[in-house]
């Protein structure tokens, strides 16, 4: 085999297309032959001193020049590696040298294993392909692959900016269709994923933790830092322990008092070596970014990678953009790949309690676990819950916060406290809804008033779904897909809620309970059968008669009247209504 090293471009473009060399006389023009002389062939491009030796190897190395720049950066450059290989995805029948092939697809499998690419890593998968080989043909082939890791490939890339560079062509390549089926006995031996926390996290996945303010996610996140930094089980389950990198892109100042109350309340102090700590944000959006922040912190070989938060972190992208979020998992799972840890990413909640932003955010990522505060505001619990899971979802538990004082007042001289949670029973009724809850609850009541309004103003004929909801815009009430959603809380399709579906429009009903009455033929017969029944009261549509709208009540009539006595008249029936509900 000969390896050839390009001199020049114009060797390379000579070499690319087949053309000999032309020979040059004075003043560059050719020179005529003579007819003795038979037209020499065109020297060769200038081998190696090292690859002379080789000259009269039967097979040639001959990538295309962007092919052999793409396979120098992917080896001597860990960026390079991770657009190629994380964020592009190229696969290796992209490539056109079958020479080239063989090594993209050696590097690709050193990469995917989370191990070191270098010329050296790359060679030793080479020579493993060779060994597992039975065919004399195959088995020199990975030798020859071997060999250029060692030379060719052994030198710095040829490109000025190795990862935007090699970025570039895997675009270029990664055009044309490439697709590989995955042989069943390579999935039956491909190994489980690893817990790193068990049940909770698993290791190279992107997961999000979300919840509103105040419902102690931060807390959380900072705890299961804490334990895999210092191998201490979360909350009864195990951990693999190992370094964590903890993104504080909101500011770190607020961690020095939980650090030192977790310390305190546990009774162990974080390892400096293991816990690392970076106070700016990172633009997880720009891939240049998470490159060279993947090969930062590779060095420290994180278990787990935490972004506190993503806003803060999510520079140049829209939450509510599912294409923008969709880059955000994605290039978590770049990290994820190129490091091995489990990225997990704190978020915020909406109004409705459901995941801001976009709803890819949720559905691209490998796991997604909420925080609800639970009680009242002095009971500092929150009830933890898997609403999604690449394993299999964990049964919700609840945390319970406990103060504990540090050592250092404040300027004033007043005592500081910070809390840590513990385990504790899940409580079967809150004292206080949750603020989701309410808030959903609150908006749900104005759009029961303005339908209330709307009924009156159309005398009992319907409301139409669209006049309600431009009527709850008109009033800031709620705006866009909020009003459906709330509409299929409220009218369901089953007709068991307030709200019930007549042709194209829509009615409220309230019915109030009925008395039981004696079973016919209890007493015998019919006829011996007590009389004594109370009627049941009929259901009445909201705009004709009798209204009830929570603890008010509208009746049609003469508006001259007290409000004293309209009071002592609406009272019976709005009481039988009440005592039933």
């Amino acid at each position: 085999m000969s390896i050839l090293t390009l001199a020049n471009p114009q060797e390379e473009q000579l070499l690319k297309s087949g053309t000999q060399k032309p020979d040059t006389g004075r003043g560059g023009r050719p020179k005529k032959p003579r007819q003795e002389e038979q037209p020499q062939e065109a020297p060769g491009p200038a081998l190696a001193p090292q690859e002379e030796q080789r000259r009269g190897a039967p097979t040639l190395w001959l990538p295309r020049p962007e092919e052999l720049a793409l396979l120098r950066a992917v080896v001597n450059d860990h960026d390079a590696a991770l657009n190629v290989f994380g964020l592009c995805q190229l696969d290796a029948k992209a490539l056109t040298n079958d020479t080239a092939r063989g090594l993209f697809s050696a590097g690709k499998a050193v990469w995917e294993r989370a191990e070191p690419l270098s010329p050296a890593s790359l060679a030793a998968e080479c020579q493993a392909q060779s060994k597992a080989r039975q065919e004399p043909s195959e088995r020199k082939f990975w030798q020859e692959c071997r060999e250029i890791a060692l030379s060719d490939l052994a030198t710095h890339p040829a490109l000025s900016d190795p990862s935007k560079g090699a970025l570039e062509i895997a675009k270029r390549l990664s055009k044309a269709p490439a697709f590989a089926f995955t042989p069943l006995s390579h999935l039956k031996a491909r190994p489980r994923p690893k817990w790193l926390i068990q049940d909770v996290l698993i290791e190279a996945t992107a997961v999000v933790l979300s919840g509103d303010s105040q419902s102690f996610k931060t807390f959380s996140a900072l705890d299961m830092a804490l334990c895999v930094a210092t191998g201490t089980p979360w909350h009864g389950r195990p951990v693999q322990s190992g370094a964590v990198v903890y993104i504080a892109a909101e500011g770190g100042w607020t961690l020095r008092d939980r650090l030192e109350a977790w310390e305190t309340g546990r009774g162990i102090e974080a390892p400096e070596e293991r816990f690392h700590l970076l106070e700016v944000p990172v633009s997880i959006g720009d891939v240049a970014t998470v490159a060279s922040f993947s090969t930062f912190i590779q060095e420290r070989a994180p278990r787990l990678v935490v972004i506190d938060t993503l806003s803060a972190c999510a520079e140049g992208l829209k939450e509510n953009a599912s294409e923008d979020m969709a880059t955000f998992v994605r290039h978590m799972k770049a990290i994820a790949r190129a490091t091995g840890a489990a990225v997990v990413v704190i978020h915020h909640n909406n109004k409705g309690g459901d995941l801001r932003g976009a709803v890819s955010l949720k559905n691209d990522a490998d796991t997604h676990i909420t925080f609800e505060r639970q009680g009242e505001e002095e009971e500092l619990t929150t009830l933890v819950s898997c609403s999604k899971h690449r394993g299999r979802h964990f049964p919700k538990f609840a945390l319970k916060g406990e103060e504990v004082w540090l050592s250092e007042p404040d300027e004033h001289g007043r005592p500081v406290s910070s809390l840590i949670f513990d385990r504790c029973d899940v409580p079967e009724s809150s004292a206080r809804a949750h603020p989701n809850a309410q808030r959903g609850n609150k908006t749900r009541e104005r759009l029961l008033e303005l339908f209330d309004g709307l009924a009156l103003e159309y005398n009992g004929a319907g409301v139409r779904a669209g006049t309600w909801k431009a009527r709850a815009e008109a009033q800031e009430v709620c705006l866009g897909g909020a009003f459906w959603r709330h509409l299929k809380e409220l009218a369901p399709e089953n007709g068991s809620g307030l709200i019930q579906k007549d042709g194209d429009v829509y009615r409220r009903f309230e019915s109030t309970p009925t008395t039981p009455t004696t079973p016919i033929g209890s007493y015998g017969s019919e006829e011996t059968s007590p009389a004594k029944t109370t009627p049941t009261t009929p259901i009445t549509p909201l705009g004709v008669g009798v209204v009830g709208v929570g603890s008010v009540s509208v009746r049609s009539g003469s508006s001259a009247k007290s409000k004293k006595a309209r009071a002592a008249e609406e009272s019976e029936p709005y009481r039988a209504t009440s005592n039933g509900s």
